[in-house]
């Protein structure tokens, strides 16, 4: 079977925007995580605060162990 330029240029040309079309709502998804998560700025606070809950942890599973 005999195939003319034309026919291969709009199989090609059908075939790669299915591919694209695939592509894109994976690709939109990680825009738009990108643009909803932003890390909190550091906290000595919070950073205290959760030393303080491990320390309590550490301190009340040595406490059961004896």
């Amino acid at each position: 079977m005999q195939l003319k330029a034309k026919e291969i240029a709009a199989i090609t040309t059908a075939v790669l925007a299915f591919i694209r079309s695939q592509e894109s709502p994976q690709q939109l998804v990680t825009e738009t995580v990108r643009e909803v998560y932003r890390p909190a700025p550091f906290s000595q606070w919070a950073a205290s605060g959760r030393q303080a809950m491990m320390d309590m942890r550490k301190f009340l599973q040595l406490r059961l162990n004896r």
